[in-house]
């Protein structure tokens, strides 16, 4: 199943971290299971001398010093086996680990293919900060002592633990604030739509529910065809909705937002706010764009046809 996983990743023309949850836990499971087997191997070798000391003293002529013998030769033969089959699963274990080690070369390889813009800045610094949290301040120090660098260099392998809190250190400060201003300018049968980075939250503190219900507006979900941009526009232009919320790097992106002749028909940026802690070296912005329509439903109308200018398709 691991390596199932392995080969299912290679097809796909993005991944992120997250993917790998589901493969951690078998790899983990595999090397367990080879280390035990290592070490029960290595503890299971049973010693072949034995002291003649502690050996009855019998007659060679007798019956039962012969029994005694033949037991002893039997018995030596059997451990003989024993010992050979521990020694078979001792070198298929070290076989397995020494397998594993050896992987590190073509997984680093194959990182530079992926993660290309990482190998072609290799050597920069890059610096971090941390912020303290609302709750448990006290435990959060130890964490700090134990486990925090300020720093890491592009394309140099760091623990898993420091990419987790490098990356739980991003904190949306601004979500309060914006989730006031969008409950002020709302009414509270309107909806919101937007980046699912941010608009699912925002709607949970403002109390104001997402159009249609399409929480998940992850561009993988237009680009593999679960859902089209005709259909998704339909649902969601038969709700009340009150702002559209634009964010970098979504399916909401300025760069497209602006350019869309169906939104400057219907909607107008309103307000900008700029997050400064959701990226490390530079702000956030977060646009609302606001229904300027009042007839419907339908509040808003997808205009099939219109495409980006050539060269803004390009830059996505």
């Amino acid at each position: 199943v691991a390596a199932a996983l392995v080969v299912e990743f290679s097809m796909f023309h993005r991944l992120y971290s997250f993917y790998f949850v589901l493969w951690y836990p078998l790899t983990a499971i595999l090397t367990a299971y080879s280390l035990t087997r290592l070490l029960s191997a290595w503890l299971a070798v049973p010693s072949t001398s034995g002291s003649l000391k502690d050996e009855p003293q019998l007659s060679k002529g007798s019956k039962v010093g012969k029994a005694h013998r033949s037991h002893r030769a039997s018995g030596r033969s059997g451990v003989g086996a024993a010992d050979g089959r521990h020694r078979s699963r001792l070198m298929w274990s070290a076989a397995f680990l020494t397998l594993l080690v050896s992987l590190y070369p073509s997984c680093e390889n194959w990182a530079q293919h992926v993660h290309k813009s990482e190998f072609r800045r290799k050597g920069q610094v890059l610096h971090y900060t941390w912020h303290k949290p609302m709750v448990a301040d006290g435990l959060s120090t130890a964490v700090k002592a134990l486990f925090w660098e300020d720093h890491r260099v592009r394309a140099e392998s760091v623990p898993g633990f420091r990419q987790f809190l490098w990356n739980k250190k991003r904190h949306f400060v601004t979500a309060p604030t914006i989730a006031r201003y969008i409950q002020k300018h709302t009414e509270p049968d309107e909806t919101i739509i937007g980046a699912s980075a941010v608009a699912p939250l925002l709607a949970l503190l403002a109390h104001r529910h997402i159009a249609a219900e399409f929480v998940d507006t992850n561009t993988n979900r237009f680009l593999a065809g679960i859902v089209t941009e005709s259909e998704f526009y339909k649902k969601v232009c038969q709700t009340k909705l009150a702002y559209i919320i634009s964010a970098p790097h979504s399916f909401f992106s300025w760069r497209k937002m602006r350019y869309h002749r169906r939104f400057l028909n219907s909607f107008r940026l309103e307000k900008q706010f700029l997050d400064p802690q959701i990226l490390y070296r530079r702000p956030f912005p977060i646009l609302l764009l606001r229904r300027t329509s009042t007839e419907g439903p339908p509040y808003c109308r997808f205009k099939k046809g219109f495409q980006l200018p050539r060269r803004t398709r390009r830059r996505r």
